[in-house]
């Protein structure tokens, strides 16, 4: 008894569901090896975890690693503008009163700030695109005068980059109310003023119209926005010295709060919420990868300051302009240093703990 024929694919029904196969996996691969890439393009150290879960790691698609330009540092600057209510509106006359620079470390999960003192001698670019040394805060206002805010802090980006051989990848601005209103969302803040830094009295005005007497002793203190403010702005009785260090303990009580009080649960909605009281160049899509990142450091600050001195020799020196200015100047071998710590590598404090600065 003769078999039933069975009917056999030809070979080449075969070769075209082999070729499909082969394409739909290398398709997949390819798929993945693009999202292996894009999560650390848009979101600064993280990775896929699908990839991170396969047994075999397929070439092609190993996540950057720590020294991938993905992963590499983010440096910010950050302003506040001494602008008030009434003032005229050009920006010629308007200073930076707090120039910062946090490094956000997308690996080590933790922030460095660099404080550059306001009266600090550098050299500035003026608006006909000539330099000369002034003080630092006037950088901004060079420029901002005659093409707005965004380019004023373009100016001062590019003169800290070329000054202290840095780059800068953003900048955000803000003037005092915008930080009040700010600190006001959080719910103040909480903060130990130390006795070094503890205010008796000060006649404070933010308008240059109304006057309030205020005092910040020493001890715990509760600040809403608007005293927040005042004691970052003190000057008097002591000096510029004293109120970076009062600018710090504010910005480090400030994150502390954002994430005791749970803003950093929904940072873009915060964002979305009070953005407008900031100005800056970062990029909307890069928001949701920064926000995530902030979160993950949670809010670890180390600050510095480029007047702090070093192993206890001064970093600056005062001086007097002919024009009478007061200004600071900077010390070459200390201003690298802290420029290093904060900017190099995680081990250069402690490698350049040695190492004494002239006078």
């Amino acid at each position: 008894m003769l078999e039933p024929s069975v009917a056999h694919p030809p070979a080449r029904a075969w070769t075209a569901v082999a070729v499909l196969f082969v394409g739909a996996v290398s398709s997949g691969w390819l798929a993945l090896a693009m999202l292996v890439r894009v999560v650390p393009a848009l979101f600064p150290g993280q990775s896929l975890p699908l990839a991170e879960a396969l047994p075999v790691t397929p070439p092609g698609i190993e996540a950057p690693g720590a020294d991938s330009v993905f992963n590499r540092p983010i440096v910010v600057l950050l302003a506040a503008v001494d602008s008030r209510p009434g003032q005229s509106s050009s920006l010629a006359t308007v200073n930076t009163d707090t120039i910062m620079l946090a490094r956000i470390d997308p690996v080590a999960k933790d922030i460095r700030v660099l404080s550059v003192p306001r009266d600090l001698l550098l050299d500035v670019t003026y608006k006909d695109g000539s330099t000369g040394a002034e003080r630092i805060n006037s950088s901004f206002a060079q420029v901002a005068g005659r093409r707005g805010a965004p380019a004023g802090m373009a100016n001062l980006s590019s003169d800290l980059e070329r000054d202290l051989g840095i780059s800068i990848d953003y900048w955000v601005m803000v003037d005092f109310r915008g930080a009040e209103r700010l600190i006001d969302a959080l719910g103040g803040i909480d903060l130990v003023i130390p006795d070094e830094l503890s205010v008796a009295n000060w006649w404070y005005s933010d308008d240059d119209v109304t006057h309030r007497l205020l005092s910040f002793p020493a001890g715990p203190q509760h600040l809403d926005g608007y005293h927040a403010v005042a004691f970052a702005r003190l000057r008097a009785p002591d000096d510029d010295l004293h109120r970076i260090k009062r600018q710090q303990l504010v910005l480090e009580a400030a994150m502390a709060q954002a994430f005791s009080g749970g803003a950093m649960n929904d940072p873009l909605g915060l964002w979305n919420a009070y953005g407008s009281a900031f100005k800056t160049n970062l990029p909307t899509a890069r928001l949701p990868g920064y926000a995530l990142l902030a979160k993950q450091t949670r809010g670890t600050l180390t600050t510095y300051s480029l007047a702090d001195p070093v192993n206890g020799a001064p970093a600056v020196t005062d001086r007097t302009l002919k024009s009478g200015a007061e200004v600071l100047v900077a010390v070459p071998e200390a201003l690298r240093y802290w420029v290093d710590v904060v900017f190099g590598s995680p081990g250069a404090e402690e490698a350049g703990s040695v190492a004494k600065s002239s006078p």
